[in-house]
């Protein structure tokens, strides 16, 4: 498995590089809204999940191929990217070996950790999700770990900005009637205040989220929190654009490692299928490695997870 890819054009990052250095759906929570489906290795403790050699050679092999053209590289993960004990290394390394920004999108669970704080002060942004004011609402959308606590998280954000003087971006994933209203958003507010966010980010559920239940708000109510988190981005609508990996000789495993950090819509997967000459989504889908799966009249390529959990 490849542990860099792209790169995948991305709104916020423009032609991104992701780096994955831990293994699918580890992660600090099990947010209702996850387009990869539930957490299956759920944990708070960090470590070493692979060779930090294989990560940076897959990172200059993934720059190789494209030439280098790439506007950030992105630590992101398909959980929790701070997690691997190794981002500080990682980090370095990129910043070390090119002049390409370097960010971490992160959950920012893990931020009481003074280490991690440390290892992340080289990066150019830092990506934090922020999308409850209070405890109920904290558990409700995000179903962390239960050692954690909003309280903790609140405290080592805090505590990271004093640090911290690179660019912190902030992503509010709204859902219905979990966290848009009113009191809910000014609660988000008031804790966002003291972070002086560069920019603030408003995202909707527009891919297949883990429960069925979960809903994008209206788009009065993406307004509204438009108003009230003055300065956000507001991002309803479904991505649109192709998909441009760097080249490789199996299209089926270019196909999973996108889709297994990225849905893809049907569009996307067939552009790719024309541009290689071969179609394969559908033979991948007998052989249960992926499925369609259709959201708000969109059909998404997803991944096939083997659920077993981790210790």
């Amino acid at each position: 498995m490849s542990l860099a890819y792209g790169p995948v054009p991305s709104r916020r990052f423009g032609r991104s590089i992701g780096v994955s250095p831990i293994p699918p759906k580890t992660c600090s929570y099990s947010c209702v809204y996850c387009q990869l489906g539930r957490t299956t290795d759920m944990r708070v403790a960090r470590c070493r999940f692979f060779d930090p050699e294989l990560i940076e050679n897959d990172i200059e092999k993934t720059l190789s191929l494209c030439n280098g053209n790439a506007d950030f590289i992105t630590l992101v993960g398909d959980g929790e990217p701070t997690l691997s004990s190794d981002i500080g290394r990682i980090i370095s390394f990129c910043k070390a070996q090119w002049k390409i920004p370097v960010a971490v999108i992160t959950n920012g669970s893990l931020l009481r950790d003074a280490k991690l704080r440390s290892q992340l002060q080289k990066v150019d942004v830092l990506s934090v999700t922020v999308s409850a004011g209070d405890e109920t609402t904290f558990r409700k959308i995000h179903r962390p770990h239960g050692k954690l606590t909003f309280q903790g998280i609140v405290d080592g954000l805090t505590q990271f900005r004093k640090e911290f003087e690179g660019r912190l971006w902030v992503e509010v994933m709204l859902v219905a009637s979990v966290n848009d209203s009113p009191e809910s958003l000014l609660a988000i507010k008031n804790n966002l205040s003291p972070l002086s966010p560069e920019r603030i980010f408003i995202a909707t559920p527009t891919r297949p989220p883990t429960e069925p239940w979960v809903k994008p708000p209206d788009p009065e109510a993406v307004l509204n929190a438009a108003s009230i988190l003055s300065g956000s981005l507001e991002m309803t609508f479904p991505e649109t654009g192709s998909f441009n990996p760097a080249e490789r000789e199996n299209l089926a495993d270019t196909i999973l490692q996108l889709c297994s950090r990225h849905p893809m819509m049907e569009k996307q997967v067939r552009e790719l299928e024309a541009k290689s000459g071969a179609e394969v989504a559908d033979k991948m889908e007998e052989e249960n490695t992926v499925r369609w799966k259709e959201y708000m009249g969109i059909r998404y390529l997803v991944p096939v997870i083997n659920h077993n959990n981790g210790e």
